[in-house]
């Protein structure tokens, strides 16, 4: 708890408190975690994708995969109903 009165000391000393206090909704944002919603451009920047160099055999069949997890992505996005974009991150296959 000191650690919590050091901390509202130190906004005091410059105003930075009574700015607070009096324009709490400005500084919401600086302070308060706000989520944002699931996408699939979202969750697609959560993966990197490494392909095998171009010419090699198995580039062709990793860029299908790609198109198809992207597909995919994107259908699950759209439809309503048990399976979410947040279900797709829980592939541990624990239920």
């Amino acid at each position: 708890m000191i650690h919590f009165y050091r901390f509202r000391e130190g906004m005091k000393t410059l105003g930075v408190l009574d700015a607070i206090r009096m324009h709490p909704d400005a500084f919401r944002p600086l302070f308060c975690h706000e989520p944002s919603p699931l996408t699939a451009d979202v969750l697609e920047q959560l993966f990197e994708i490494r392909l095998s160099a171009v010419g090699r055999n198995k580039r062709r069949a990793e860029e299908c995969v790609v198109a198809f997890w992207r597909d995919y992505l994107l259908d699950v996005e759209e439809q309503e109903g048990p399976l979410q974009l947040g279900g797709i991150l829980a592939c541990d296959g624990s239920k």
